[in-house]
C-alpha cells in the first residue's frame, strides 16, 4: 500500500506535502510494529486507541500540540486514502479529536538560551545545522523557507527569498551568517547544488528541518513543549526589534514578520543598515 499511497500523494500534492503525509504516516508503522510485534498489516489493522496511543506517546515523548495534531492530520489521509479503495471500511481516526494547541512558549528564547543552542551543536552535520539555525534566528526564515533556499540565491551580502507568487525579499546577512556560509559553501559539492540543504535536485523535506531543530532544542538542554522554528523565528524577530533597532515596516516588508508591532520593546526603531551586526548572536556564533 505504500507504493500506491506514495504515488497518490505525488499526484494530488506538492512534493514537499507528499513527502511529509508519507514520512508521519511511516512514524505510526514503526509504532504499531513495536507495539505488536512486527505483526503484518499494522496500518490496516489499526483501531482508534492505537491511534490514541500514539498521541499519548508522542506527547509523552515532549512533541507539541500542533506537531501531534500534524501527524494526526496525516494519518486522516492516509485512512481516508484506504477508505476510498474499500481496502477498510472505518477510519481508526474518523473519531480522535485534535487537542488544543497550548500557547505556553510563544515568548523569544533568552540571548543566553540562544548562547546554550549554538553551544551544544556538534556533530558530523554541526556546520550544516547551525547554519539552519542561525539562518532560522538571524533571518527570521520559516522552515518552508529554509528547506528551499537555493544556492543560487545566496550573494556576498544578502539571502533572496522567493514566495510562491515569485515575489522577492532579500535579506541581509550578519557576519556571522557570512562566516558560516562560506565555510559552508567551500565544499565544491555543496558549491553546486541546487538546494543549499540537500544534495538532490529537490528541497530538503519540510518535516527534516523541523526534527533538526527540534532535536538540536532537546539536546541544547533548553527544549520546552511547544517550541520549535517558529520559535526561533519569532526570537530573531525580537533580537532584530530590541539590539538592531530594525522598526516594524522592516519586519514585515524584508524580514516576513506578521505584525511586527505586536513585539514590544522599549527601543527607538531606525532602519536595519549596518546595525545589523549589533545582533549579539553574531559574536556568539564566532567569525573567521
Amino acid at each position: 500500500m505504500e507504493k500506491s499511497y506514495s504515488e497518490y500523494l505525488k499526484k494530488e500534492y506538492p512534493s514537499d506535502t507528499a513527502k511529509g503525509y508519507l514520512y508521519d504516516v511511516r512514524g505510526f508503522e514503526r509504532f504499531l510494529r513495536q507495539r505488536y510485534d512486527d505483526e503484518n498489516s499494522v496500518l490496516e489493522n489499526a483501531a482508534a486507541a492505537d491511534v490514541i496511543a500514539y498521541m499519548n506517546w508522542l506527547s509523552a515523548s515532549n512533541n507539541s500540540e500542533a506537531m501531534i495534531n500534524r501527524m494526526l492530520s496525516s494519518l486522516r489521509n492516509y485512512y481516508d486514502y484506504l477508505q476510498d479503495l474499500g481496502v477498510i471500511n472505518n477510519s481508526p481516526v474518523k473519531n480522535v479529536k485534535s487537542l488544543k494547541v497550548s500557547t505556553e512558549n510563544k515568548q523569544p528564547l533568552l540571548i543566553d538560551e540562544c548562547r546554550k543552542l549554538l553551544e551544544s551543536i556538534d556533530g558530523r552535520n554541526s556546520l550544516r545545522d547551525q547554519l539552519i539555525i542561525l539562518m532560522n534566528i538571524n533571518c527570521c526564515l520559516t522552515a518552508s523557507e529554509l528547506a528551499s533556499i537555493r544556492t543560487a540565491d545566496i550573494t556576498d551580502e544578502c539571502l533572496i527569498i522567493r514566495d510562491n507568487d515569485k515575489n522577492e525579499r532579500m535579506i541581509p546577512l550578519d557576519d556571522a551568517l557570512k562566516s558560516i556560509l562560506r565555510r559552508f559553501l567551500s565544499d565544491e559539492r555543496i558549491r553546486t547544488r541546487k538546494f543549499l540543504f540537500s544534495g538532490n535536485d529537490e528541497p530538503m523535506p519540510l518535516r527534516t528541518i523541523q526534527l533538526i531543530v527540534t532535536n538540536r532544542l532537546k539536546k541544547s538542554g533548553i527544549y520546552r513543549k511547544g517550541m520549535s522554528t517558529v520559535t526561533l523565528k519569532l526570537t530573531g524577530a525580537y533580537i532584530l526589534k530590541k539590539y538592531c533597532s530594525v522598526g516594524n515596516e522592516t519586519l514585515s516588508t524584508v524580514y516576513g514578520i506578521n505584525k511586527p508591532e505586536n513585539i514590544i520593546v522599549s527601543r527607538d526603531e531606525f532602519p536595519v543598515g549596518e546595525n545589523i551586526n549589533k545582533n549579539p548572536l553574531v559574536k556568539l556564533a564566532g567569525q573567521e
